[in-house]
C-alpha cells in the first residue's frame, strides 16, 4: 500500500493505479486525525506506473484581501522530483508567492486545460498512454498560473506548500489610485521644502510628505498593490516640473531680451 497524508479536511473522489480504478482505505490510526491518511493498494511491476488521485480540499472564499495557501500530500516514500501547477481565479491581484518550493511560473494567464495537457506531455510516453481519466471536471477557460518545483519535496519537517497574498480587483484599483496620490503628496512636500516658488507653510509641507509616505507604505507595502502607477507618477512629475522650469526660464529670457531691445 501507498500511504498518503492529505491536507486537512480533504475528501478522496477517485483513485487510479496503472489506469485501473482502485478504492482507497483510510488508515486506522488516522480516521479521527485532522489530516486524513489514505492507503492506496499498489501492484507488483518491474517498471514504473502512474497513480492518479483526485481529492477535494475546502478553502476559504476569495474576498477583498487575504491569502491563498495550500500544501502537497505527504507520501510515505521518497519523491525525487515534484512539479505543482496551480491555477487561481482570474480577477484578484496576486502578490509574490511565499513557498518552500522553487517558483518556475509566476502569475501568468493560462488555459488550465491546455496547460494540463502540456504537463502530461512532459511525462514519458509510456506514462501518458497509461494515464486514466479519474474524473471529468468543468475547468474554467482562464486561470492565473503558478508552478512550483522541488527535488525531494516533503522529505523535511517543512510542508511543501505555498501562500499567496491577494487583493480584489476593486481594492487593487483603489490602491493604484491611492499610491499615485501618495507620490504626488511626496513630491508636493519635497517641492515646498526645497523651492521657494511653492508657497506652502513648512508644517503643511512636512505633513504632505509624511502622508504620502504613509499611503505608499499602506498600499504597496501592506496591501500588496502593484507599484506600476506609483513608479510612473514618480517619473512623470519631475519631468513635468523640469519642463515647466525650462519653459519659464525661456519666457523670462525672451522677456528680458525684448526689454533690452
Amino acid at each position: 500500500f501507498l500511504r498518503l497524508q492529505l491536507p486537512a479536511g480533504s475528501q478522496v473522489w477517485s483513485v487510479f493505479v496503472d489506469g485501473k480504478p482502485e478504492k482507497p482505505a483510510y488508515a486506522a490510526d488516522a480516521v479521527e486525525a485532522a489530516d486524513p491518511a489514505v492507503l492506496i493498494k499498489m501492484i507488483n511491476a518491474a517498471e514504473g506506473f502512474p497513480v492518479d488521485i483526485v481529492y477535494a480540499t475546502p478553502a476559504p472564499a476569495v474576498e477583498t484581501l487575504g491569502h491563498v495557501s495550500a500544501h502537497l500530500p505527504r507520501p510515505d516514500m521518497v519523491v525525487t522530483h515534484t512539479r505543482w501547477d496551480v491555477f487561481l481565479p482570474v480577477g484578484p491581484h496576486y502578490g509574490t508567492p511565499d513557498s518552500t518550493m522553487d517558483l518556475v511560473v509566476g502569475g501568468v494567464w493560462a488555459n488550465p486545460r491546455v496547460a494540463g495537457n502540456e504537463a502530461l506531455r512532459r511525462a514519458s510516453d509510456a506514462y501518458q498512454t497509461q494515464m486514466g481519466q479519474p474524473l471529468r471536471l468543468s475547468v474554467p477557460a482562464q486561470g492565473v498560473h503558478f508552478a512550483f518545483e522541488k527535488l525531494y519535496a516533503n522529505q523535511s519537517r517543512e510542508e511543501a506548500g505555498f501562500s499567496i497574498r491577494y487583493l480584489s480587483a476593486e481594492a487593487n484599483q483603489a490602491g493604484l489610485l491611492a499610491s499615485g496620490l501618495g507620490v504626488l503628496l511626496i513630491w508636493l512636500g519635497i517641492a515646498a521644502i526645497a523651492s521657494r516658488r511653492v508657497l506652502l507653510p513648512r508644517g503643511i509641507a512636512v505633513a504632505s510628505l509624511v502622508a504620502g509616505l504613509a499611503i505608499l507604505i499602506g498600499t504597496i507595502g501592506y496591501l500588496g498593490t502593484s507599484p506600476i502607477v506609483a513608479s510612473a507618477v514618480a517619473l512623470v512629475v519631475p519631468f513635468l516640473w523640469g519642463l515647466w522650469w525650462t519653459i519659464s526660464k525661456l519666457c523670462l529670457w525672451r522677456a528680458g531680451t525684448a526689454a533690452n531691445g
